[in-house]
């Protein structure tokens, strides 16, 4: 069952109820972002798991990682690990990609996100 972009902004926006209605556009935009680039991880993940490399989706979550409000050296260590995962995975050493995506996942709900319901 697919929701609409409406219906993703209105459940962001009750768990946030003490912003301001433009303050919660912006959580609400800044959340989105953070649940596509956490799909993405998990996409790639999955195909990782599964001995596969997409380089469409390295590249989609490359795009991603940089709308993402990061603090320079956050943002940098995220594209590291990106960056070593895929090199990882045309090595073909899959764990070790999944361990470097895991750990990207991981930072980027460390950062200040880890309120946002991504199952």
């Amino acid at each position: 069952m697919s929701t609409t972009r409406h219906e993703q902004l209105s459940e962001l926006t009750s768990a946030h109820p003490g912003l301001r209605s433009a303050e919660r556009g912006i959580v609400n935009d800044i959340d989105l972002r953070l649940r596509r680039m956490c799909h993405l991880i998990d996409d790639l993940i999955h195909q990782a798991e599964l001995g596969r490399i997409v380089v469409d989706d390295y590249a989609d979550a490359t795009n991603a990682i940089e709308t993402l409000p990061l603090a320079t050296d956050e943002f940098q260590l995220a594209r590291l690990r990106l960056g070593n995962s895929f090199t990882y995975c045309r090595k073909r050493e899959f764990g070790a990609a999944v361990f470097e995506m895991r750990l990207l996942r991981n930072q980027l709900l460390r950062g200040g996100y880890h309120s946002l319901p991504l199952g």
